[in-house]
C-alpha cells in the first residue's frame, strides 16, 4: 500500500513537471511573438519613415493616381445604372478592381524588404489592405461603394489584424473623383519558424529536465520494486531456512532424548542407530550453515578456481553415478548421452561438481511423475555444452529472468518443496567464474533444459 501512494505521489510530481515546463513555454512562446512584433513592428514602421525621406514619396503615388484616373468610367456607369442589383455588381467590381490595383502598384513593400535584409532581418512576408471605405464622387454626387458593414468584404478580404500581421501605415485619401480609407498590413511566412528557432535551446532544455526527471522517477520506481522484491525473497527465504534448521535439530532432539531412555540404553543396536541419525542430522545442519554463510564469500568474490586438465567424459560419468548412489532409495530414471571422446578441460573438478549435482537434484526435486533426466554433453574445438533436462511442469516465462537470483523460489513450488533458492544462484556463479555461460529453455508443463556452455582452456583467477 505505502509502495502504492509512493509511486502515486511522484507520478504526480512527474505531471506536475511537465505541466509546469509547458507552461513556461507557453509563456516564453507568447513572449517571443510579442518581441517577434515589437522588433520587426519597429523596423517595417522606421523603414516606411526612411523610404517617405530618402525617396519623397509614400509609395502610393501611382495606386493613388490610377484610381482618380479609373473613377470617371466607374461612375459614368453609376449614373446609368438604375437596379440595385446592378448597383450591388458594380461595388464589387470596383472594390476589385481598386483592391488589385493596390496589390499590385504599390511600391512600400519592395523598399521593406531591401530595408529590412540590410538589417539582418527576414524578408519573406506578404502584403495585405484592411478597406475601411470606397467612394467615387463628383462636385454634384457621391456613391459609396464599400464600407466595411458590406458582406463584400468578408469575401474579399482578409481579418489581418486577427492573424497576427503587423500594421504597417494607415492612409485616408480623397483624390478628384473617389475617396479610399485603408491599413496596410505586412505578415511574415516565417514568423512561426523564426520564434520556434529562438525557442530550441529553452524547449530542448525543459525536454531534458523532463527526462532527466522521467528517467529519476522510473529508477527509483524501478529499485524500490527490486528492493519490495527481494524483501519479500529474504522473507521466504528466512522462513524456509527456519524450516529447514528446525527439521534437524528436533530429529537430533528427539534422538537425544530417546538415548537417555532406560530400555534404549540397554540396546547396542538402537544406541547405534540413534547415534546415526543424530551423526546425519548433524552433518544436515552443518551443510545448511556453510551453504549460507557461502553467500558472503562468493559475494566477496574470496573463492579462488583451482583448475586442471580434466577429462570430462569420465567426470561426468562419476557425477552421474555418485547422484545415482545418493538418490538410490528414490524412483527417477536418469539418461546419460555423452559424445565426449578425447574431450578435456581445465575446470575445477570440486566447485564444477556442485554445479552439476545442483542441477540435477533440482531436475529430481521438480521433475514428474515417473521423473525422467537427461544429461547430455557433447564438445568441439574449443567449448563444452552440457545439458540437464527433466520432464516437469517447467518455469513460468514471467520468472525465466529471476531463477538464478539469489533466495527467488517460484511461486508454485514455494510452499510444496523445500529450499533455500541458493542451488542456482551458485551454479550460475561457478558456470561465470569458468568464462562460461548457463542459459534456461522452458516450456509450461513440457520441462526445462539447462544448458551449461563452458570454454575448454579458460584460465582461471
Amino acid at each position: 500500500m505505502k509502495s502504492r501512494i509512493t509511486i502515486i505521489i511522484a507520478l504526480t510530481a512527474l505531471l506536475g513537471l511537465v505541466a509546469i515546463q509547458y507552461y513556461l513555454i507557453s509563456g516564453l512562446y507568447e513572449l517571443k511573438i510579442k518581441e517577434f512584433d515589437a522588433t520587426y513592428g519597429n523596423a517595417i514602421r522606421t523603414g516606411q519613415i526612411d523610404f517617405q525621406e530618402r525617396l519623397g514619396t509614400n509609395g502610393m503615388d501611382t495606386v493613388f493616381y490610377l484610381m482618380d484616373l479609373k473613377a470617371p468610367g466607374w461612375l459614368d456607369e453609376y449614373y446609368t445604372a438604375t437596379d440595385d442589383s446592378v448597383i450591388s455588381n458594380l461595388n464589387q467590381q470596383v472594390f476589385l478592381d481598386y483592391l488589385t490595383i493596390l496589390k499590385t502598384q504599390e511600391r512600400i513593400s519592395l523598399y521593406l524588404k531591401v530595408y529590412l535584409a540590410h538589417l539582418g532581418l527576414d524578408t519573406d512576408f506578404k502584403t495585405g489592405f484592411h478597406i475601411h471605405e470606397i467612394s467615387l464622387m463628383d462636385p454634384d454626387v457621391r456613391y459609396t461603394v464599400f464600407t466595411e458593414k458590406e458582406e463584400i468584404k468578408k469575401k474579399y478580404e482578409k481579418e489581418w489584424k486577427e492573424e497576427g500581421a503587423l500594421h504597417v501605415t494607415s492612409f485616408n485619401v480623397e483624390g478628384n473623383y473617389f475617396h479610399i480609407s485603408f491599413d496596410y498590413y505586412v505578415d511574415f511566412s516565417h514568423k512561426t519558424r523564426i520564434i520556434f528557432r529562438d525557442l530550441t535551446f529553452a524547449f530542448l532544455l525543459a525536454m531534458l529536465s523532463v527526462f532527466m526527471a522521467g528517467l529519476v522517477f522510473f529508477l527509483t520506481i524501478n529499485n524500490m520494486l527490486k528492493h519490495k522484491k527481494l524483501s519479500e525473497m529474504k522473507t521466504d527465504f528466512i522462513n524456509n531456512l527456519t524450516h529447514e534448521l528446525k527439521t534437524p535439530l528436533t530429529t537430533i532432539s528427539v534422538a537425544a532424548s530417546s538415548l537417555t531412555e532406560q530400555s534404549v540404553r540397554q540396546s547396542k543396536e538402537q544406541i547405534v542407530s540413534l547415534s546415526e541419525i543424530i551423526k546425519s542430522q548433524n552433518k544436515q545442519l552443518s551443510m545448511l550453515i556453510e551453504r549460507i554463510l557461502d553467500v558472503n564469500i562468493w559475494e566477496r568474490d574470496q573463492i579462488k578456481l583451482k583448475p586442471e586438465k580434466v577429462e570430462m567424459k569420465a567426470f561426468l560419468k562419476n557425477r552421474i553415478g555418485g547422484f545415482k548412489l545418493e538418490n538410490s532409495d528414490k524412483k527417477f530414471k536418469l539418461i546419460e548421452n555423452l559424445n565426449l571422446r578425447y574431450c578435456s578441460a581445465r575446470i575445477d573438478s570440486f566447485q564444477l561438481s556442485i554445479a552439476i549435482h545442483n542441477l540435477l537434484s533440482n531436475a529430481l526435486k521438480y521433475g514428474g511423475e515417473p521423473t525422467y533426466i537427461e544429461l547430455s554433453a557433447k564438445c568441439d574445438k574449443k567449448n563444452i555444452i552440457i545439458k540437464v533436462k527433466d520432464n516437469g511442469m517447467g518455469i513460468p516465462k514471467e520468472e525465466e529472468p529471476y531463477i538464478f537470483t539469489k533466495f527467488f523460489r517460484g511461486e508454485k513450488f514455494r510452499k510444496s518443496i523445500k529450499g533455500l533458492g541458493l542451488g542456482l544462484y551458485y551454479v550460475k556463479k561457478i558456470i561465470e567464474m569458468h568464462g562460461g555461460m548457463i542459459e534456461v529453455e522452458s516450456k509450461w508443463n513440457r520441462g526445462t533444459v539447462f544448458v551449461i556452455n563452458l570454454p575448454l582452456n579458460h584460465a582461471a583467477n
